[in-house]
C-alpha cells in the first residue's frame, strides 16, 4: 500500500515538472516563432549604431547587438559616451518584444544589480534601417522618473 502511495506521488510530481518544462518551452520560443512567422515579423537582428540626438552630424554613443527569436527580442547595449560628452563604459542586458513594427524592451545595467532599470519602446522605420523611440527610468541621484530620445540605426551586415 505504501509503494502505490509513493509511486503515485513520484508520478504525479514528474508529471508536473515536464508538464511545466512543456508550457516553458511553448511560450518562451515556439509561440514567439510561430506568431513571427505568421505576421512576417522583419528581422532586426545585428548590430545597432546607438545615438542620442536624430541629427545629420551626431556621433554615436554605443552600439546595440540584437539578437531576434519570432517576436521575442533579446541582446545587449553598451554606450561608450554619456549624454553629457564624457566617455563612459556601460553594459545594458536588454529583452522584449516586436509587435507590428514596435519594440518594446526593459533593460538592465549589467553591473548595476537592479539599481539601473528601465524600459525602451522604439518605433521600427518602413526601410527597416533604423529605430527611434524613448527610453525611461528612474534617475536616482534627482528621485525623477527621466524620459530620453533614442535612436538606433543598423550597421550593414558584415
Amino acid at each position: 500500500m505504501d509503494n502505490e502511495w509513493t509511486v503515485g506521488i513520484l508520478t504525479g510530481v514528474i508529471s508536473s515538472a515536464i508538464l511545466f518544462f512543456c508550457s516553458v518551452i511553448l511560450q518562451k520560443f515556439i509561440l514567439p516563432l510561430i506568431i513571427g512567422i505568421l505576421q512576417k515579423t522583419p528581422d532586426i537582428s545585428g548590430t545597432w549604431e546607438y545615438f542620442d540626438t536624430d541629427t545629420s552630424d551626431s556621433m554615436p554613443i554605443g552600439h546595440a547587438e540584437i539578437v531576434q527569436f519570432g517576436t521575442s527580442i533579446k541582446g545587449k547595449v553598451i554606450q561608450t559616451k554619456g549624454r553629457d560628452g564624457n566617455s563612459r563604459n556601460r553594459v545594458f542586458k536588454v529583452s522584449g518584444n516586436f509587435q507590428s513594427a514596435q519594440v518594446i524592451m526593459t533593460f538592465e545595467d549589467v553591473k548595476g544589480t537592479g539599481y539601473i532599470v528601465g524600459a525602451v519602446v522604439l518605433k521600427l522605420s518602413s526601410n527597416l534601417k533604423k529605430l527611434s523611440g524613448k527610453t525611461t527610468y528612474l534617475h536616482h541621484d534627482k528621485g525623477q522618473v527621466v524620459v530620453n530620445d533614442v535612436y538606433l540605426k543598423k550597421l550593414p551586415n558584415r
